[in-house]
């Protein structure tokens, strides 16, 4: 059978030699693939040449070649002027890209990686750079010519992500390359940054100009990084992830950023015992993950955040004694991890949380002994509820909990905690005691004025009597207790916080949050 020049509309795999130099045999006149093309990707490629794909003048969709351990020239791709989507080449024996010298356009990312022979980008040097969406070259340890004309003018103006990486000496950064290409690299508007040393730390400044926005994705990560002052011109990033910075104790460098509209990720940073320089940060859209920073004491620094987009984990970070620092924290998006931080004995810093947008975690705290600070919690917002394996946890019956296992809105786990809160059981014979259930009622009440700090008035709308008033604290500890109820209420002894107020209408219970100044 004869094919018309468009051929292959869904695409093809090429894993062998003889797969490769039968391709002329079995698709005769195919020089127009309309699909994607991979070349190798099986678990042992025998491809040594693509001579028998010297026909093909076009591929539609993406180009992969990878995986080719014997491949070391691309030679019989001569013919190939156009690829419509990603141009993927990935762990070959390849010295540099000739055999590509005419292909004039593609049509997605051009990613070249984990390529251990790779010397020189040399063979692209005709491919229109404003082509190009993502520029991803990394990984491809001998590589130290990047500066062909085309990547010089992509940098010049980039169209997309830049993501230049753990390469050698010459292509390691996109400041190496623009150094080659006699250009000053512009604030990438799309990113992507990466600080793998102090060196490149301090030399921001001087490799971007002008730039105080971090776009795209930001990595810092050395071994040898002790500060990151060379980052103070920054008012905004993107997703940001700082880990494995042995040496770096605070977050200084960073006091300017206001604005995190991506994620926010702290781990593995060995010596980080403060967050001091996050003061001016007030929302984070994504995710916040503060993770394996075995001497960090508290959240201090955080102070301003008032709202995670994303989850929130706060993860084995072994010396964690609270979350002082989240105390204006009034919303997380997702979920609430709190796992493995065996020093936490105090939560009541998220005193001012009032929703979460997914599941609620607590697990593996050892000296965690009240979920106090988890009251103002909306019960309808969280989805599964996971309460066990903290040891020393023996008072779980806050607002939220008790609100959720009255009518419990997803999955629910509670086990191996202290007596007291070592079962679903437990949790709710102690809420009834105290009365913290709410209720619906037809009556609408108020008090009046909250927060307050010397008196309060309880007003119904339909004019019922409110009696029985007790007032209990974060803890679930009854401090107030007032039988006869006349205008106004005396508060002026009790300290500021937040307090859950139960009063009786008509025999029924009600209860509200009450804040103290």
């Amino acid at each position: 059978m004869v094919f018309s020049h468009p051929c292959l509309p869904d695409g093809i795999i090429l894993e062998t030699q003889a797969q490769i130099d039968s391709f002329q045999i079995n698709f005769p006149g195919c020089t127009n693939i309309l699909g994607d093309v991979e070349i190798g990707g099986g678990s042992y490629s025998d491809i040594t040449n693509l001579n028998g794909l010297c026909d093909i003048t076009n591929i539609g969709g993406d180009l992969y070649i990878h995986g080719c351990s014997n491949l070391n020239t691309l030679s019989g791709l001569n013919s190939l002027t156009s690829i419509g989507g990603y141009l993927y080449i990935m762990a070959n024996a390849l010295i540099d890209l000739s055999g590509l010298e005419n292909v004039l356009s593609i049509g997605g990312d051009l990613i070249v990686t984990s390529n251990e022979n790779l010397q020189s980008m040399a063979g692209l040097e005709n491919l229109d750079p404003t082509t190009i969406a993502d520029l991803i070259i990394n990984n491809n340890p001998a590589l130290s010519m990047c500066h062909i004309e085309n990547i010089c003018d992509y940098l010049s103006i980039p169209g997309g992500a830049v993501s230049i990486y753990n390469n050698a000496t010459g292509c390691n950064t996109p400041p190496e390359v623009a150094e080659g290409c006699q250009i000053i690299l512009p604030c990438l508007p799309f990113g992507n940054y990466y600080f793998y040393s102090q060196s490149e730390i301090d030399s921001f400044q001087s490799d971007y100009p002008n730039c105080n926005h971090l776009y795209g994705y930001s990595l810092i990560r050395g071994s040898d990084i002790t500060n990151l002052s060379g980052l103070e011109g920054i008012i905004s990033t993107m997703h940001l992830n700082i880990t494995y910075c042995d040496l770096l104790q605070n977050i200084e460098g960073l006091n300017n950023v206001n604005t995190i509209s991506g994620f926010l990720h702290l781990w593995y940073n060995d010596t980080l015992n403060t967050l001091s320089g996050l003061e001016n940060v007030d929302s984070i859209a994504g995710s916040l993950l503060i993770s394996y920073n075995p001497e960090l004491p508290t959240f201090t620094g955080l102070q301003n955040l008032k709202k995670v987009g994303g989850d929130l984990f706060v993860d084995a970070n072994f010396s964690l004694l609270s979350l002082e620092g989240l105390n204006n924290l009034t919303s997380v998006g997702g979920q609430v991890f709190m796992g493995y931080n065996y020093s936490l004995a105090d939560l009541t810093a998220l005193i001012s949380l009032g929703s979460i947008g997914g599941d609620l975690t607590i697990s593996y705290n050892n000296v965690l002994t009240s979920l106090a600070g988890l009251d103002n919690i909306d019960a309808n917002s969280i989805l599964n509820l996971r309460i066990h394996n903290n040891s020393s946890l023996s008072n779980c019956e806050v607002e939220s909990v008790c609100n959720y296992l009255a009518s419990p809105g997803g999955y629910l786990y509670i086990a191996n905690n202290a007596l007291g809160c070592n079962s679903q059981e437990e949790v709710e014979q102690t809420c009834e005691t105290i009365g913290i259930y709410k209720h619906s009622y037809s009556t609408h009440c108020s008090i009046y004025p909250n927060p307050s700090n010397e008196k309060i008035t309880i007003t119904c709308s339909n004019g019922e009597e409110v009696t029985n008033v007790k007032i209990y604290n974060s803890n679930g500890l009854l401090i107030k207790n007032v039988s006869r109820i006349s205008n106004n209420i005396d508060i002026s002894t009790l300290a500021p916080g937040f307090y859950i107020i139960e009063y009786a209408i008509n025999g029924k219970y009600k209860h509200e949050r009450l804040a103290i100044y």
